[in-house]
């Protein structure tokens, strides 16, 4: 059977201590808030995990996702990424079942902030936590990655909002 029906749907939103996004409002509405509700309509779990801003703090997220997640596939969004979209979520996570990692496209290359994990990548995670250029980057070229082409993502979300990171307040003006 498929193993999108036999286990629950579970993200887990990474949110850095260092992010710009912290406490940013669009619409009267906390980014981090405007994501975890986006998240709860598709996904049967949220988990909300904060990290320190490093590239292994992002993995070691990865990791506490896992381990709080009884599932084999988990769903990454970063909190960066405030206007993902259904279409782009149900996609990516569709595609997960595929290899180790599926990611978001942008910019050309994958976006691990906006990816569906493989529980197979958790051994390749714990061990990039030592590196201090590990990360999720690291991670993505370490697994058997797949990409949510750009062009599929356009298709999906013509206005590319999915894909849009927030930096600063200006990028909300």
């Amino acid at each position: 059977g498929d193993w999108r029906m036999r286990q629950s749907k579970i993200a887990a939103l990474l949110c850095s201590s260092a992010s710009a996004a912290n406490g940013m409002e669009f619409r009267g509405e906390l980014l981090t808030e405007r994501l975890k509700r986006v998240l709860g309509e598709y996904f049967d779990r949220v988990l909300f995990i904060e990290h320190d801003g490093t590239r292994a703090g992002e993995l070691r997220a990865l990791l506490q996702g896992f381990r709080q997640a009884p599932a084999d596939h988990l769903f990454i969004a970063s909190a960066s990424f405030p206007f993902l979209g259904y279409p782009i979520m149900r996609s990516l996570y569709q595609a997960g079942g595929d290899g180790d990692m599926v990611a978001l496209c942008r910019d050309g290359a994958p976006e691990p902030r906006c990816a569906v994990y493989s529980r197979k990548c958790v051994d390749v995670a714990e061990h990039l936590t030592a590196d201090v250029n590990g990360g999720l980057e690291a991670l993505s070229v370490q697994v058997d990655a797949g990409l949510l082409s750009e062009e599929r993502a356009r298709a999906l979300d013509p206005l590319g909002l999915s894909g849009f990171k927030v930096e600063s307040r200006e990028d909300l003006e």
